[in-house]
C-alpha cells in the first residue's frame, strides 16, 4: 500500500509541475506579444508625430504667389548649418591588426578600394571639423 501511495504522490507532483510549467510558458508568450504590440504602437506614434509635424509645417507655408513674394522679403538671412560626421578613434593595436589584415588582401580587392574610400571620408570629416 505504501508503494501505491508513493507512486500516486509522485504522479501528482509531476502533473502539478507540468501545469505550472505550461502556465509559465503561456505567461512568457503573452509577455512577448505585449512587448511586440508596445513596440508597434511606439512606431505608429513616431510616424503619426512626424506626419503631424509635416502638416504643421505645411499650414505655415505660403498659399499663393503674393505670399511667397512677401514671405521671401520678410525672412532674415540664414547661415547654413554644417554638420560634420564624427571620426571614430581606433587604438594602436586595432590599427596594427587592420594593417596586417589589409596586407593579406589580394591586390585590387573590393575591400581595399572601400577602405581607401573610407580613409578619404575620414580625412574630409576631419577637415570639416577644422573649418567649423
Amino acid at each position: 500500500m505504501t508503494g501505491w501511495f508513493a507512486l500516486t504522490l509522485i504522479v501528482a507532483v509531476v502533473i502539478a509541475v507540468a501545469t505550472i510549467f505550461r502556465f509559465g510558458q503561456r505567461a512568457g508568450g503573452e509577455a512577448e506579444r505585449a512587448k511586440a504590440v508596445e513596440a508597434e504602437n511606439r512606431s505608429i506614434k513616431e510616424v503619426t508625430d512626424a506626419q503631424d509635424r509635416m502638416l504643421d509645417a505645411s499650414a505655415d507655408a505660403p498659399r499663393d504667389r503674393d505670399e511667397i513674394s512677401s514671405a521671401g522679403c520678410a525672412m532674415a538671412p540664414s547661415r547654413p548649418v554644417v554638420v560634420c560626421p564624427p571620426v571614430s578613434a581606433y587604438s594602436r593595436n586595432f590599427q596594427a591588426r587592420l594593417a596586417d589584415e589589409v596586407t593579406r588582401l589580394p591586390p585590387g580587392s573590393a575591400t581595399e578600394r572601400a577602405l581607401a574610400d573610407y580613409a578619404t571620408m575620414r580625412d574630409q570629416s576631419r577637415a570639416c571639423r577644422e573649418r567649423r
